[in-house]
């Protein structure tokens, strides 16, 4: 080879290798902004794992605390269970709860015989004149007038509207049963006046 073919190839292959730099040069700028989106988008997700990481360790600080809270709440709760089991307010407790039993289950008795002698007096007082279970009023012709409920009880006309005045559907619960009953297409109960 000649020199001069050699320093036309030289020349040339300088000539490609410049090129080569400024388009790789170029390409590098190109990629700049991409790598500084890169970097900050790095970054943003840096401190949120850092915000998560503090948020964390601070949520299971409390619940660390909390849950030493509890068991620290058991042990003084099953110590003052131990110790009150042998004192003489315990003691009293009992014998006043044993009275308030007794007291409440006589109460009962009382109830249902008094119930019962209601019950077995069909709703009538001594002159035989019919009331209503409710209210005690004798049933009448204007303001206490007899309804029959769907489940077969009666009661005043005053009764039944004191009864339907919460409810929006025109159902009540019977007072006696707890039997749902429409209050729209309650009859007179004339039976009542025939006694």
């Amino acid at each position: 080879m000649t020199t001069r073919r050699l320093e036309s190839t030289i020349a040339a292959l300088k000539e490609k290798i410049e090129k080569t730099k400024n388009e790789t040069k170029e390409k590098l700028l190109a990629l700049r902004p991409f790598e500084e989106e890169s970097d900050r988008l790095k970054f943003e997700i840096q401190k949120t794992n850092d915000s998560h990481d503090e948020h964390f360790k601070t949520h299971a600080t409390h619940l660390k605390a909390l849950d030493h809270d509890f068991v620290q709440f058991k042990k003084d709760f099953y110590r003052r269970k131990r110790s009150a089991g042998a004192t003489s307010e315990s003691d009293d407790f009992h014998f006043l709860l044993e009275a308030k039993r007794e007291d409440t289950r006589q109460l009962r008795e009382n109830y249902l015989k008094l119930k019962a002698e209601v019950l077995s007096g069909d709703g009538q007082n001594n002159g035989g004149t019919p009331l209503c279970e409710i209210c005690i009023n004798e049933y009448n012709e204007e303001e206490h007038l007899p309804k029959a409920l769907g489940c077969g009880h009666t009661i005043c006309s005053k009764c039944l509207i004191n009864l339907n005045k919460g409810d929006t559907d025109s159902n009540i619960s019977c007072p006696f049963c707890r039997e749902r009953c429409h209050t729209k297409t309650c009859p007179t109960n004339l039976i009542i006046f025939d006694k």
